[in-house]
């Protein structure tokens, strides 16, 4: 039996379970994504290549339905029941590094980046960068990424938001533009709570709405960023 390839993360050390560990709040959720997407399946090794693909397989997938994608995508905290519905966490992460996967398809370049102090890389923030790139002949408001902008922002089930993000990780990726894809997680996790569902859609609208600069490649994938409410 062929064993599965291993990858060895920053330090020497051996990570061959990227799984472990709860996926109860923003902060667990974010530094899962970013242990997989800018560290463990970053790059063009065949284990990375061969982790993406099978999180793409795993595209709108039930949670749980993948043994491939587990290791990525379960909370491996001690205290969870078996028997209950997959957690706000789960689904967070298996939507974002889904997502992330689809968006880095073959690009050589890495299509997910981490937020600069004081400039947050949201998946609105990304849709502006395209927007922009369109010319000043055409208002923003009036672009196609736009309309799904905004579609995303109005959807009141989690499975219209996923499709809605789906569309616009899409063209984003005929796009070259990369974005960040630990904040996308949070926003899925404290979007699924509707005590701060709206905090999420307000500040897809500020990310959209703040002037546009181009986002450095200098900072590390696997940075993290400043925490949000769980």
């Amino acid at each position: 039996m062929t064993s599965t390839p291993e990858v060895a993360p920053a330090g020497g050390a051996t990570d061959t379970n990227p799984g472990e560990g709860p996926l109860r709040t923003s902060d667990q959720v974010r530094r899962r994504v970013l242990r997989v997407a800018g560290h463990l399946l970053d790059g063009q090794s065949p284990y990375a290549r061969a982790g993406r693909a099978q999180l793409r397989s795993a595209l709108g997938k039930e949670i749980g339905s993948v043994p491939a994608i587990w290791q990525f995508t379960v909370d491996g905290g001690p205290s969870i029941r078996d028997d209950t519905e997959p957690t706000r966490g789960e689904i967070a992460v298996q939507t974002a590094l889904t997502l992330w996967a689809l968006h880095q398809g073959s690009h050589p370049d890495s299509m997910h980046i981490t937020s600069e102090a004081g400039r947050r890389l949201s998946i609105a923030a990304a849709v502006r960068t395209v927007t922009d790139a369109e010319g000043s002949d055409r208002d923003r408001h009036e672009t196609p990424i736009y309309g799904r902008l905004s579609a995303l922002v109005r959807a009141t089930t989690f499975d219209a938001l996923a499709t809605q993000a789906r569309g616009i990780v899409n063209l984003l990726s005929s796009a070259d533009v990369p974005m960040d894809y630990g904040q996308f997680a949070v926003d899925l996790f404290q979007w699924q709570d509707p005590r701060y569902r709206s905090t999420v859609t307000r500040r897809w609208g500020r990310d959209f709405e703040r002037t546009s600069r181009p986002p450095s490649t200098d900072a590390p994938a696997n940075a993290e960023t400043s925490s949000d409410p769980s």
